[in-house]
């Protein structure tokens, strides 16, 4: 329900104002929703981790495109957990540069450990 009134500031200013009631029902719809949500973005962050390792090493240069999008799902994914689930509201977004940030970063991640090992 939404109920309009006025309401007056410091300075004897009236406007109107509109007051929203939530009802309990609906209350406990979006903490039901809530409980989902943390359950299913669990799931999703433990298949992601596991993915992450079961990646074999000789791999990893070749599935470059496919870690990036792994990892730019991930950051998505902490982003809607970081809301408390808020998906109806401003859309869950990375910009450019961030995107293309975590793309450079699964690129470079195999050819980095492959350096790694010739001066090891």
């Amino acid at each position: 329900m939404i109920f309009f009134g006025t309401i007056t500031d410091r300075t004897g200013n009236k406007s109107r104002h509109a007051s929203v009631v939530v009802h309990s029902k609906w209350r406990a719809a979006a903490e039901a929703f809530r409980n989902v949500m943390a359950f299913e973005c669990a799931r999703a962050g433990e298949h992601y981790g596991r993915a992450r390792f079961l990646l074999a090493e000789e791999d990893r240069q070749s599935l470059a495109p496919a870690e990036a999008m792994r990892l730019i799902y991930e950051q998505l994914l902490r982003r809607v957990m970081f809301r408390r689930y808020d998906v109806f509201g401003a859309k869950v977004r990375l910009t450019r540069p961030e995107k293309a940030a975590l793309a450079m970063a699964a690129w470079a991640r195999p050819h980095l450990t492959f350096l790694y090992r010739l001066t090891g």
